[in-house]
């Protein structure tokens, strides 16, 4: 979370050696605050990021641990990222209410496109809740996964990373994951969407 304050402030543009090309920073707009959502016919890719110039942007990210979802802030009222110790405290509460497998609506996203988009036009149809509490996970800065599973290797856990020991503890449309599992290891998993050309929704 560290890096997440200097990302929402402008620095000058980097050049080439040469001086010749500048490099753009754009896709840190897909990064963080983005997620795609389903459509029958095409995908959707929505993109939630701003700079401190532009405005506010959500300050939360989604948990997901054994099938359940939870949204949990991490920043204070001042705009600061909290304390390892407040940010713990959260994740030992979400930790110890997930002993009983939840729902596991995430699996939903592990299906082929067309098939997912009409499950999910479904569950958005049956309560604006639903609408709502996906709404969470695409604003979210990002997801962060407590999965069981201890992979002992680099292909272990790049195994784990696609999608663990099931897919339920999954939301793959969101553009970055960062999945820790019940050994300590770390390991990504991530939408590509943003550099496939789909068209972009900005918020």
């Amino acid at each position: 979370m560290e890096m997440f304050d200097p990302c929402r402030e402008m620095f000058p543009g980097d050049k080439n050696r040469a001086g010749t090309q500048r490099y753009s920073m754009d896709q840190m707009r897909g990064l963080f605050h983005a997620c795609r959502e389903p459509g029958q016919e095409k995908d959707s890719l929505y993109r939630y990021f701003k700079t401190e110039q532009e405005g506010p942007c959500p300050t939360h990210i989604h948990v997901m641990c054994n099938g359940h979802i939870f949204k949990m802030t991490v920043f204070d009222l001042e705009g600061q990222v909290l304390t390892p110790p407040e940010i713990h405290r959260q994740l030992v509460f979400i930790k110890e209410s997930c002993s009983q497998r939840g729902q596991g609506i995430g699996a939903l996203t592990a299906d082929d496109r067309v098939s997912y988009a009409q499950a999910f036009d479904h569950l958005v149809s049956l309560d604006s809740c639903n609408r709502s509490h996906i709404e969470i996970i695409k604003t979210s800065i990002m997801g962060l996964i407590l999965d069981d599973g201890s992979p002992k290797s680099y292909t272990e856990s790049c195994l784990h990373g696609v999608a663990g020991p099931t897919p339920h503890n999954r939301w793959f449309d969101k553009t970055f994951s960062a999945i820790v599992t019940s050994n300590g290891v770390v390991c990504y998993n991530c939408d590509v969407s943003i550099r496939n050309y789909i068209k972009n929704k900005e918020q």
